[in-house]
């Protein structure tokens, strides 16, 4: 992999969050199989007892987001979420609320970014001190993303417009299953050999909102078509306009 833009890196543990293998134990995984190519990151101290931890159901985290959380019942976790849709669209948005509760949590984060596309500083309230933030060659960005799954380091991943994963689409589901985190994955048209639990095709926006549909869910009762509004989202809403902006930006650069 080549060098990346360092944020910075954490770990975490407590609640319904933490994985089966011992954090330290993961975190040095991350270390070997990762960090040495990839320039990961350092790890800061564990989170202070009692941080909050952005739970609903069990095996669901809240989406920050009432609209979502009342229709799709929260993020699933243990499975890909795929978030469908052009650049600049609303997909990030939708994230962004979970990222920003995980990481004032003390929880940590990363983001597989191949194409350069995120400007941390656009991330809301996210807390950049618990964001690992990783940018390999395009072809490699699917051997990274699995390895941060897998290693249970990290209570989130966001894979943003890598290549599809084909048929390593199930290594890297299986992958995300042992981590025991949420990964998301945002792309521009769906991955059909990726066995996603949750797939929502973001159309984009319309004032503060965006046309949300969803194609799966695991039990196929949330499928259908929604407004969602992320700024009813307090902490979220002062990201929107930096979205916008970058959409802007993309579509002036033609990239958009």
């Amino acid at each position: 992999m080549a060098p990346v833009h360092r944020v910075d890196a954490g770990a975490s543990s407590g609640g319904e969050l933490e994985c089966s293998p011992p954090r330290t134990a993961a975190i040095d995984r991350l270390r070997a199989l990762v960090g040495a190519r990839g320039r990961v990151g350092v790890v800061p101290s564990p989170p202070e007892p009692g941080a909050e931890v952005p739970l609903l159901l069990h095996g669901h985290l809240s989406t920050g987001i009432a609209g979502l959380d009342t229709w799709l019942r929260g993020w699933p976790q243990l499975a890909p979420i795929e978030l469908v849709g052009a650049p600049g669209g609303g997909r990030l948005a939708l994230v962004i609320p979970l990222l920003e509760r995980l990481t004032q949590a003390g929880r940590s984060v990363v983001l597989v970014d191949p194409l350069h596309q995120v400007n941390p500083p656009g991330l809301g309230r996210v807390d950049l001190t618990r964001v690992v933030l990783v940018r390999p060659p395009g072809e490699r960005a699917g051997w990274a993303a699995e390895q941060v799954a897998r290693s249970g380091a990290v209570n989130a991943l966001v894979v943003i417009d890598a290549p599809a994963f084909g048929r390593a689409g199930v290594r890297f589901a299986r992958a995300a299953e042992a981590g025991g985190m949420a990964v998301f994955v945002l792309a521009d048209r769906p991955d059909t050999e990726l066995p996603a639990a949750l797939r929502l095709e973001v159309a984009g926006w319309e004032e503060d909102r965006v046309r949300v549909r969803c194609t799966r869910s695991r039990d196929g009762r949330n499928v259908g078509e929604r407004w969602v509004t992320p700024s009813e989202a307090p902490p979220d809403r002062a990201s929107i306009p930096v979205v916008r902006a970058e959409r802007a930006r993309r579509l002036q650069l033609g990239v958009g």
